[in-house]
């Protein structure tokens, strides 16, 4: 399993650097803020600060993939194996219910027909792959105990 921790930490890392550096600063979402809302006058618009760059959010499923890589890379060592495995789980569990926050804040938008804007889609994709992780882990740890009951090695 620890394999399989790095593999998802390297994933959820190149989502969080996707999400984050291929960001489009000319896209719809940053240009929108530049035209006034029914019943905002121009001055009132010019008024917001423009932002700067894409949000430091994006950076989440790196995050959360740097602490599964490791988690993954301490699994290595047989002395670390178990403890080590159970914090990559902890892990992928808190990285898929943070994850859901930003999916549920927008599913009244989603419901009611808006397009679902990239950030979103990058939350779905984090969400997809710690849940994988963590289902991978509980059957791992299944079977782990199984084999110990058994008098095989652990897994």
């Amino acid at each position: 399993m620890a394999k399989w921790a790095v593999i998802f930490g390297v994933g959820l890392v190149l989502l969080g650097l996707v999400g984050y550096f291929g960001a489009d600063p000319n896209s719809m979402e940053s240009s929108a803020a530049s035209i006034p809302a029914v019943g905002e006058t121009s001055q009132s618009v010019a008024k917001a600060p423009a932002k700067k760059g894409p949000s430091k959010t994006a950076l989440i499923p790196a995050v959360v993939g740097l602490a599964l890589l490791l988690c993954g890379t301490l699994g290595f060592d047989s002395k670390m194996k178990r403890h080590a495995l159970h914090g990559a789980a902890a892990v992928g569990l808190l990285g898929f219910v943070l994850s859901l926050v930003p999916i549920s804040m927008k599913m009244g938008s989603i419901m009611a027909g808006d397009p679902i804007k990239k950030g979103t889609w990058f939350s779905i994709g984090m969400s997809i792959l710690c849940l994988l992780y963590v289902i991978m882990s509980i059957n791992s740890f299944i079977a782990a105990r199984k084999s110990r009951e058994r008098g095989g090695v652990s897994v």
